[in-house]
This record gives structure tokens, C-alpha cells and sequence, in this order.
């Protein structure tokens, strides 16, 4: 009776049909699961190419995760955002700016200068007024940043400042600069060619570990000015809508729009980084943030952080061996957000800024769909304002 009833049997097959079915289906992802991935399963193959690469950028398992730009941490392991405690509304604006936008960051606390203890900094330590207060307070909470990405193994990761802003369009934007990186980083350092964006090779996923290229120290997206060396290899995106007219753009350093003039309106550049300035967004890798620990956070300390890791980049300390491999974008995918009210919530670097007085309007230099000054639109679901139409002059 019980073998003729349906009600009994039929369940029962159904589930052991189930079963099958499953486990064929995970039989044949890991046939063809890539040789990359082979680290995720325990007791099996590592091929002895791959020892360099997982000693130098992190375990494989870890730089397959990042391996997509659009992925919550935006193709890296992790975003962090270095924040004092006390600015709460710094801490609370990048928040909800980045949850917006679709990824997620863990906050590295700032330092206050005053519990850095003397007897704790480099042995080449100049001192002076360079290097006090706010100054020396970023440069150690840059180094908690390095030291993080060294005590978890982290294949790479990106920093932010805590007053960065970005286009609405970063997701974009990312996938567009990891195209123009990774075909720098496949290029001879010493070939000068310029590349154009549009006829650049797409390469898939799986012929390289990070989505942004191999072999890369320091990608500098977010400055407040940076040069790009066309002696060596780099590539000119000409069309880029995300970048504001040329009478918009504000580099420091190059007053004049110099840099971008032999170019379209709307052109974006991406190549080895000279003349770096200031530290708003930076991802390291595994193999840089030791050495960085190494030379600027243990043995230097004779300038403010983004001028050290700059020279740092370019070879410039004799101690360190050749220049590193440092990738910058013009204009910068990151830049400096400016609230409205009193100027002196700007920096917790620079010290007293009262002088500046109140801002009326909130603002972004470069940057035009900020995402900063459009939460509130991004919440309602609607279209964010651009801060830098076409056609708007002064």
C-alpha cells in the first residue's frame, strides 16, 4: 500500500532527483572554474608561476573577489575612508554618498597629532613647522591605511579622505580607467605611445588578477593636481562626457589648463603620475603598501605624505631602488568637497581656516554630477544636477 500511494513516494523521488541535479551542476562549475581560483578549495595544484603573484599581491582567493570594478568595493578588496571621530559630519556625508552610489567602505579613525609620541617617528625625521600638527596627524593615519593593508593580506585597496566627492557616474567612470590602465600596464615602459580609448583591446577578467591591470603600485585617482608623463606609455580617452568643459577644470598647480590644452574638450588622460599633489583617493596594492611601510611610515618622515609618496613613485630616495609604478588620471575621478557655511569645517589639516569666512553655495572643483551635492535627488530619484553643463561659461 504504502509503495502504491503517491503521497508517500513521489516527494520522496523528487528530492533525490534534486540532489543529482545539484550535484552534477557543482561538478561542472568547478571543471571549469579557472586555474586562478584553484586556491579557494583546499589540497590542491598551485602552479609555481603563480607563487610571485600571491606572495606580492595577497592570496588569489582574496583578488578574485575584487575582481569586477563594479563590485561593492569597486573592483578592489576594500574601500576605506579615513575619518577623525569627531567629524561626525564628514563620517555621516561619505556614508550615505557612498551607499548611493552603490559601494561599501570601513572607516580608518584619524590621528590626532598629539598622542604621537616622539621617540616613535622615522629616524629621518626633519621636524620643523612642515611637519606638525594636522600634517604629522594625516601622515600617521595614511600609515594606519598602509599598515592595514599589509596586516590582512589585502591583494589591493583603495583610501579615501573623508571630504572627497565624486561624479554620480563613478562606476562608469572606474570601468572606462580600468580599461586605459590595464592597456598602459601591457604596454613597454619604454614606449611613448599614445593610445586612443576607443581603439584599446578589451581584455576579460580572467587573463589578469585585478580588473585595473598586473603589476601596478599606486593607481592616484583622486589629487588636487597631477601631471601625466607622455614620454612613456598613455592613453587619451577624447570623449568622456563625465569631464567638465576646459574653462571648468581647476588643477593646482597648472593654472592655466595647460596640460589638457592640446587636447578635445571633454578628454581625459591616464599614464604614469608625475608631480602628484595631495592624497583625496589611492589604492595600493599588497607588494607597495609593504614597501611604503617600509620606506615612509619605519625610515622618512622630511615632508607632508602626498609629496613623500609622490617622490616615493618617482624613484626619487636613493634607499628604495628604481621608480615605481604609479598610474594617474587627468583630471582627477576624486576631488575635494566644499559645504556650504563656515570655511574653517573645511580641513583638519591646515588649521584655522576662519579667514575663508561663510560659503554660500556648496561646491566641487571638477566634478559634475557631485555626488555630495545631490543626496538629497539620489534619495528622491531624481536626476542629479551638473554642477558644469556645457555651455555655461565663467
Amino acid at each position: 500500500m504504502l509503495v502504491r500511494n503517491p503521497r508517500v513516494w513521489l516527494p520522496a523521488l523528487l528530492s533525490v532527483t534534486l540532489i543529482v541535479i545539484l550535484t552534477l551542476h557543482n561538478t561542472d562549475i568547478l571543471k571549469d572554474k579557472p586555474h586562478h581560483q584553484d586556491l579557494v578549495l583546499e589540497n590542491v595544484r598551485i602552479p609555481h608561476a603563480a607563487v610571485n603573484t600571491i606572495w606580492d599581491h595577497g592570496t588569489v582567493l582574496q583578488q578574485d573577489r575584487g575582481n569586477v570594478v563594479s563590485n561593492s568595493t569597486l573592483g578592489f578588496e576594500k574601500v576605506f575612508a579615513i575619518n577623525l571621530p569627531v567629524r561626525t559630519d564628514k563620517r555621516d556625508s561619505i556614508l550615505l554618498a557612498s551607499k548611493l552610489t552603490g559601494f561599501d567602505i570601513e572607516f580608518i579613525n584619524g590621528v590626532d597629532p598629539s598622542t604621537i609620541a616622539d621617540k616613535t617617528l622615522p629616524a629621518k625625521y626633519t621636524g620643523g613647522d612642515a611637519i606638525t600638527g594636522g600634517v604629522l596627524g594625516c601622515w600617521r593615519a595614511h600609515m594606519n591605511f598602509i599598515a592595514k593593508v599589509v596586516q590582512e593580506n589585502l591583494a589591493s585597496a583603495l583610501v579615501l579622505e573623508d571630504d572627497v566627492d565624486w561624479d554620480v557616474r563613478l562606476l562608469t567612470q572606474l570601468k572606462d580607467f580600468a580599461v586605459m590602465s590595464s592597456a598602459i600596464l601591457n604596454s613597454s615602459v619604454t614606449d611613448s605611445t599614445k593610445m586612443r580609448f576607443e581603439n584599446i583591446e578589451r581584455r576579460s577578467a580572467s587573463e589578469q588578477i585585478s580588473p585595473y591591470g598586473d603589476n601596478w603600485d599606486v593607481l592616484f585617482l583622486g589629487n588636487c593636481g597631477v601631471d601625466i608623463d607622455t614620454q612613456k606609455p598613455h592613453v587619451v580617452h577624447a570623449h568622456d562626457n563625465t569631464v567638465p568643459d576646459l574653462q571648468h577644470l581647476k588643477i593646482y598647480g597648472d593654472p592655466n589648463g595647460l596640460r589638457l590644452n592640446p587636447y578635445p574638450s571633454h578628454a581625459r588622460l591616464a599614464g604614469r603620475a608625475i608631480e602628484q599633489t595631495c592624497t583625496y583617493a589611492y589604492a595600493v596594492t599588497q607588494k607597495a603598501a609593504r614597501r611604503i611601510l617600509l620606506d615612509l611610515g619605519l625610515e622618512r618622515l622630511d615632508r607632508p605624505i602626498d609629496h613623500m609618496l609622490r617622490d616615493w613613485c618617482e624613484g626619487k630616495f636613493a634607499e628604495q631602488g628604481p621608480p615605481r609604478t604609479c598610474i594617474g588620471v587627468l583630471p582627477t575621478l576624486f576631488d575635494s568637497y566644499r559645504r556650504e557655511g563656515a570655511g574653517e569645517a573645511d580641513s583638519d589639516i591646515d588649521g584655522d581656516k576662519a579667514h575663508i569666512g561663510f560659503r554660500e553655495k556648496a561646491h566641487t572643483l571638477n566634478i559634475r554630477k557631485s555626488t555630495r551635492m545631490n543626496l538629497r535627488k539620489l534619495m528622491d530619484g531624481e536626476a542629479p544636477e551638473d554642477q558644469y553643463p556645457d555651455g555655461k561659461f565663467g
